[in-house]
């Protein structure tokens, strides 16, 4: 029986239940039962979604940014009307750099904008002042920043400037700490932890302070981040098979070899869904094994009488109706308080971006996250149609800008489509690309304009 069909036959049960003069309860155990009913099916029907394995609790991190590693400088150019500074590109980043510092091909450390760097890195980034203080290290914030009209994005530093050991203690039997020093100066070492650069978040408003049951559950939902299309453009042209070439590893001679890309006669370039990225505050509500829960980005939080002004929380009962049994719905809310309430919103809002199938431990693919919100509504709607069960408050979905977008053709073209006009304000955050074959891989675009604004 399709969805239309079974729709219209549990709403006739629920009319002739309410003709009868039966008791409420029978109209309420029709309505629950037309949502397990529905959600099943969309459920059973789903093709294939995002797929992360349980992650254990020591290896929480292991999906977080890059923020400082070591890096190829791709090109050089000169910047106009600039005698003493030019411009470096490190895959999709563009670093304004000090002229004839850096030469095309050379290895060096990039350091991500939204980085907290330690004074004792680059103390020349206090400009003279003293450092700021962030999570307890001194040291400075990395802004995307303009020099002579070029859009500057990270911080470029030479190797023979920096001391890559890492020292990791060793507990003995007898008690004695043993140092390892390992040298880590190859392409693409991560040395974020071992530089001790950590990512800057805005603090976190009152109204969204609580009491907190634990750390985020990463062992039951992944958090949510999205690579920067910077980072990523590479394997975006390689899903796509816009190379020529390909690099082939080869089993027999250990080697990689240059092979000519074939495409197969059936062959379709990957599309995507392409949603606008808006400035809030991450939040996830889930039910598991029948208990509703809720988290900010960071935290899992109380779902109690102490908690009654949190907003998190707030948001958690409104929409606890649409929370499915073993899934997590993850998105922003926004409002008064919140990131300088850019939309201008009245009240708070929730506005979902993802859904996590916690027992499967797989994301619904795009189609089929808004067809289940659509279908919520739709019962909530119905529900309200009748005397017997009030409606139930549905999320929103964020706002959709396409369902089948390719992907840009350059980097310089996904920054350009991230730039326009948000829900209320004049400059959006920028965009989120979620693949629709494989709706494991996914990116963002996130304005320039945006960020030289001070957007975070």
């Amino acid at each position: 029986m399709g969805r239309k069909a079974m729709k219209s036959v549990l709403l006739e049960m629920m009319q002739n239940s309410a003709d009868n003069g039966q008791p409420v309860w029978i109209g309420s155990l029709v309505l629950w039962r037309m949502r397990f009913l529905l959600t099943s099916t969309i459920l059973k029907k789903m093709t294939i979604m995002r797929w992360w394995p349980p992650l254990p609790k020591s290896k929480e991190n292991e999906r977080m940014r890059k923020l400082a590693s070591i890096r190829r400088i791709a090109d050089i150019q000169p910047i106009e009307g600039a005698d003493a500074i030019e411009v470096a590109t490190i895959d999709g980043w563009k670093v304004v750099v000090k002229r004839g510092e850096f030469s095309v091909g050379d290895l060096a450390l990039y350091v991500e904008i939204d980085s907290w760097v330690p004074h004792e890195l680059a103390p020349f980034l206090s400009k003279g002042h003293d450092p700021r203080e962030y999570n307890g290290v001194k040291g400075e914030r990395l802004r995307t920043i303009k020099l002579r009209g070029q859009v500057s994005q990270g911080l470029l530093l030479k190797l023979n400037n920096l001391n890559f050991a890492v020292e990791t203690k060793s507990i003995g039997p007898d008690s004695s700490a043993v140092l390892r020093i390992e040298k880590l100066d190859h392409e693409g070492a991560d040395l974020t932890e071992i530089l001790g650069i950590q990512k800057w978040e805005a603090p976190i408003p009152a109204q969204l302070q609580g009491q907190a049951a634990g750390t985020f559950p990463t062992s039951l939902i992944p958090k949510t981040d999205q690579e920067r299309i910077q980072n990523c453009f590479g394997e975006i042209q390689k899903r796509a098979k816009r190379f020529a070439t390909e690099k082939v590893w080869n089993a027999e001679t250990q080697t990689l070899e240059e092979h000519p890309v074939i495409l197969p006669a059936d062959f379709q370039e990957p599309t995507y869904e392409v949603t606008m990225k808006l400035d809030g505050s991450s939040c996830t509500i889930f039910r598991w094994e029948g208990e509703l829960r809720v988290c900010s980005r960071n935290l899992e939080l109380k779902i109690n009488e102490e908690n009654a002004d949190n907003t998190f929380v707030a948001m958690a009962l409104k929409y606890a109706d649409s929370i499915i049994d073993g899934h997590a719905f993850q998105g922003e809310v926004m409002g008064p308080g919140i990131q300088g309430n850019r939309e201008g919103f009245k009240e708070h809002r929730f506005f979902v971006f993802d859904i996590f199938n916690i027992q499967k431990h797989e994301y619904l693919s795009p189609f089929d996250r808004r067809e289940l919100l659509q279908d919520l509504r739709v019962i909530s709607a119905t529900a309200g149609s009748h005397h017997h069960e009030p409606s139930f408050d549905v999320p929103e979905h964020v706002p959709v800008l396409g369902t089948d977008w390719k992907a840009p053709e350059s980097v310089e073209a996904g920054l350009a489509l991230a730039e326009g006009p948000s829900i209320n304000h004049k400059v959006r955050e920028g965009l989120v690309w979620k693949g629709n074959e494989d709706p494991s891989f996914s990116f963002k675009t996130i304005s320039n304009a945006f960020l030289l604004k001070g957007g975070d």
